[in-house]
């Protein structure tokens, strides 16, 4: 167990591809395990995120140990967004069958679907988006709330990306099941390929409170 944690080891060498997807399925499998309880999401989805981003396509430090550390990091906030969001996105998803129902009767009931609709997929564009932005920085005040939804304005482009992403790997794993294994970390990745240039912007003026900065490779 060591060994697939660690990208130094022989055993890597040795069989890259096996113990790479191994570890695509160990986050995986972390990050459902740790979204079980609702206030739990946030935390696990910014530890998904920073271990898939420093240990899976950096090979820096051991998995277990960064994902824990990365859900331990600013738990509150993280904790905050994520039950926040999702029980958002829950009562977006109620009204939208709500006026679905009720729009047989009403136009304007459909309209307002349309406009719940809307909402939600940009609730999710901001999910999507958020726990990058917080695995990465930490922030102050305000700026720990402001920030991350600023940023997900700025870059709708990158959101609407990454939520494509998601919504390939949640179809791909409706019709085969078993993919729930490694899908997460897999969208996680191909994501990660395009929020990295991003971030590193930002990153150059923050200060960083660790000399490891694996982020700038």
């Amino acid at each position: 167990m060591e060994e697939l944690q660690n990208f130094d080891a022989p055993v890597y060498k040795r069989n890259a591809l096996a113990v790479r997807f191994l570890q695509i399925v160990g986050v995986s499998v972390l990050w459902l395990i740790c979204c079980v309880p609702i206030v739990t999401i946030g935390p696990a989805s910014c530890a998904l995120y920073y271990v898939t981003a420093k240990t899976i396509r950096h090979g820096r430090g051991k998995l277990w140990q960064n994902f824990i550390g990365a859900m331990r990091a600013d738990f509150r906030i993280s904790a905050l967004y994520g039950t926040s969001m999702v029980l958002f996105a829950a009562l977006l998803v109620f009204f939208i069958r709500l006026t679905n129902t009720l729009g047989a009767e009403n136009s304007m009931w459909r309209i307002l679907g349309c406009a719940y609709g809307m909402m939600l997929i940009l609730t999710v564009c901001l999910a999507v988006m958020v726990f990058p932005v917080l695995s990465r920085f930490r922030f102050a005040g305000k700026q720990r709330l402001k920030f991350p939804i600023l940023f997900t304005l700025k870059h709708l482009f990158t959101a609407f990306t990454c939520l494509l992403v998601w919504y390939l790997g949640i179809s791909i794993t409706m019709l085969f099941p078993a993919c729930l294994l490694f899908v997460p970390c897999m969208c996680t990745l191909i994501c990660s390929m395009v929020l990295e240039p991003l971030l590193k912007k930002y990153a150059v003026n923050a200060e960083e409170e660790s000399s490891d900065q694996w982020y700038m490779e």
